[in-house]
């Protein structure tokens, strides 16, 4: 436990060595760096070491705060999540060095190291904390440092709108869930988690509300994810792939956390969990299919993924409220499998889009194409993501997306009704989510870094340095290897997967045990026909090298009527490629399209087309109820400008208000 709290320290120290140096950028950026790594490497492999060698670790120490303390644990949950959160900073940080070096003065590197080793701090110490008030504390020291990180741009309109956005949102997850805390203190008079229970089964629904609410909001469920493309685009993105890596599954370790404070779950919180994640799942996809700038298509897709990891929960619970060990093991298992392997594909690709963006100096996909040509290892590392996050195989995606679907299946083979209306929605979205995924991802690098340039700019660009390759590598690495290996990796996590299980009650730990043992069954199969898959292709590129050994191969284009040599304007577009269902996004009323020009089918000059893109939950839920508030609020103000009586009256009442509200349910 120690360590881990030294690992804090440390991220503090980092943060406060970059900002002291900041009259000398080149050296705050190596402290900032170094120690972010530094404190990355130790944490992870302390957590790695502790996962094997279980054991009680807890860390307690007066703390004046009402209802605080600080009460930490390291439990195998906890060890579970700080792996995403040590490994994706100490790469991030890697990559951040390298970017910082390209990017020169644009993000000063003492400010930017200070706010991301303060976000990594917050993130690591808000796993361990075992107090509600020590958890805010650390969720707010997470939220207000990526605050400015979202900051740290090109502080334009967008820039301050995008980080204005997130702060909203963050703080209003923040405040559902300190009132749902307080309400779970009130009874024994203290905050610590071991203390903390529902009283009612109806005071269980409303808290479960407010955790999905408060919680979602942070993970990025479908309506609660509003902030979330325009801060991960607005991000630098080294700080983008540590919050997309890391800081949204936080919100799924709140769930697993909090919802056993409940009580033993009712059946509708898992259908409510697995109907959550599959709206969240179809809705993330069909919105990142039509976006045009990069890094909004993967904030999107991040959407789409919390979806398929909450479906894992909800079968998780689900599977305990039904006392069916096998269904609430493949649920935890592959909702804890999949965050791991979310937290390395899309830290992967946010940190690919930020090498396209240095390379071109723009992320919209309308100005690219032929990058491959031009950047070779980011167009691959990208496609390796890409194929990782569509769950294709032999990749790590595919096996924790198949263990949910198989969580699922499980309802169908063995429910009554009550497990086989979710598990049909769920087996649907997945079929959804898997084809929506595949196009959107095909069209990102289809139209980003094949074909021909659309602008001269882009045929100029080169590779990126060493720091800004080698944490993409050694990501796509892990992701290769750990789908061959992930029974052994299932075994190894068996503590995290089973206290995620077990926090349900319903089932005993023997029968969850023996319900993963079963579940690791499929996942060998799946295994042995990925292997064979391999060596097939093996033996055929072997093949084929041998039939051309000593002849003479070279290239030509293919007989194609004519379309031998295509110009960037015959090629598809970032909107094209998605035309089969532009009508079906114009009926949705979530894009704009507008034509200058001649559109018919002969014209006779050239047209131009303008296509905007609405988020609905952005445009038709949080503009209008925010504008008509800020309407209001600037009303309130103009009449509460006064002289210091007056003032002081309101500070007065707002005092009584407050003391109410305690009296009454504090």
């Amino acid at each position: 436990m120690a360590i881990l709290i030294a690992v804090v320290c440390l991220y503090l120290a980092s943060g406060v060595a970059a900002l002291a140096l900041h009259k000398t950028p080149e050296l705050a950026n190596r402290a900032g760096a170094a120690g972010a790594a530094l404190a990355g490497l130790a944490g992870f492999t302390a957590a790695v070491y502790m996962l094997l060698n279980p054991a009680g670790r807890a860390f307690t120490m007066e703390w004046s705060v009402p209802y605080g303390s600080l009460n930490m644990g390291a439990d195998a949950l906890t060890l579970f999540f700080l792996l995403p959160v040590f490994g994706v900073s100490a790469l991030a940080a890697v990559y951040g060095f390298g970017w910082m070096e390209r990017r020169g003065s644009a993000v000063h590197p003492a400010a930017a190291w200070f706010f991301y080793n303060l976000m990594a701090a917050g993130m690591a110490l808000t796993p361990l904390a075992r107090n509600g008030i020590l958890f805010l504390f650390a969720w707010e020291m997470m939220a207000l440092a990526s605050f400015f990180l979202v900051m740290m741009g090109e502080r334009d309109a967008e820039q301050k709108g995008a980080a204005r956005l997130y702060l909203l949102a963050t703080h209003t997850g923040a405040a559902l869930l300190f009132g749902a805390m307080m309400y779970l203190a009130r009874g024994s008079g203290s905050a610590d988690f071991g203390s903390m229970h529902a009283a009612t089964p109806m005071a269980a629904g409303a808290l479960f509300a407010l955790f999905v609410i408060g919680f979602g909001a942070k993970a990025g469920f479908a309506g609660l994810h509003i902030w979330m493309p325009r801060a991960y685009a607005a991000a630098p993105p080294f700080a983008a792939a540590l919050m997309a890596g890391a800081m949204g599954k936080l919100g799924i370790y709140g769930l697993l956390r909090f919802i056993p404070m409940l009580g033993a779950p009712a059946p509708w919180m898992g259908w409510t969990l697995v109907a959550i994640g599959a709206v969240s799942g179809v809705a993330g996809a069909l919105l990142a299919l039509p976006q045009t700038d990069l890094r909004k298509l993967l904030a999107y897709s991040s959407v789409e993924n919390i979806g398929i990891i909450a479906m894992g929960v909800g079968f998780a619970v689900l599977g305990a409220a039904a006392r069916y060990p096998a269904m609430a093991m493949l649920g935890a298992a592959g909702a804890v499998f999949h965050v791991l392997n979310h937290a390395m594909f899309k830290s992967l690709l946010f940190m690919q889009a930020g090498n396209v963006r240095l390379a071109c100096g723009d992320s919209v996909m309308y100005w690219m194409g032929g990058l491959y040509k031009k950047l070779p290892w980011t167009g691959s590392l990208l496609l390796i993501g890409s194929a990782a996050i569509c769950g294709l195989p032999p990749l790590s995606g595919f096996i924790s997306e198949f263990t949910v679907f198989l969580a699922a299946f499980k309802g169908l083979a063995v429910g009554g009704m009550g497990m086989i209306l979710p598990a049909i929605g769920a087996v649907a979205a997945f079929a959804l989510i898997g084809g929506l995924a595949a196009a959107t991802f095909a069209k990102m690098f289809g139209v980003a870094f094949l074909g021909n340039p659309r602008k001269e700019s882009a045929m100029k660009v080169e590779e990126p340095g060493l720091a800004l390759r080698l944490p993409g590598a050694a990501l796509a690495a892990v992701m290769a290897l750990s789908a061959f290996y992930s029974p052994w990796i299932v075994l190894l996590l068996k503590a995290p997967l089973v206290e995620a299980a077990a926090g349900f009650g319903g089932v005993p730990r023997a029968a969850l045990e023996a319900g993963m043992l079963r579940a690791l069954r499929p996942l060998l199969g799946v295994v042995q026909v990925l292997a064979i898959l391999l060596l097939a292709l093996g033996a055929a590129a072997y093949l084929r090298h041998r039939l051309l050994a000593g002849r003479k191969a070279g290239r030509t284009v293919t007989w194609d009527c004519g379309y031998a040599a295509p110009g960037p304007r015959m090629q598809y577009s970032a909107w094209s490629f998605t035309a089969p269902l532009a009508e079906f996004f114009d009926k949705m009323g979530t894009a704009e399209k507008t034509v200058k020009g001649d559109d018919s089918y002969f014209p006779a000059e050239a047209g131009e087309m303008t296509v905007h893109l609405y988020d609905p939950a952005a445009e038709r839920g949080y503009a209008p109820f925010y504008s008509g508030l800020n309407r209001l609020l600037a009303r309130v103000r103009r009449r509460l400008q006064g002289g210091v009586h007056f003032y002081i009256l309101n500070i007065v009442v707002a005092l009584l208000a407050l003391l109410l509200i305690w009296k009454l349910f504090l």
